[in-house]
């Protein structure tokens, strides 16, 4: 999979949309506590395998 462009960059940070090949990051990402606590309800989310 080709890398998505880039809409923001600075020293520390670069910024473009998520692709396919990010998902587990994202899923782990949203799985855990220290995260989540920021982001929505504040409650890990729990994913169903389909």
């Amino acid at each position: 999979m080709s890398p998505s462009p880039v809409l923001l960059r600075t020293e520390r940070l670069a910024l473009r949309r998520f692709t396919a090949d990010d998902a587990e990051l994202v899923v782990a990402l949203h799985g855990d506590p220290d995260v989540m606590r920021f982001i929505d309800t504040g409650r890990p989310v729990r994913l169903v395998a389909a």
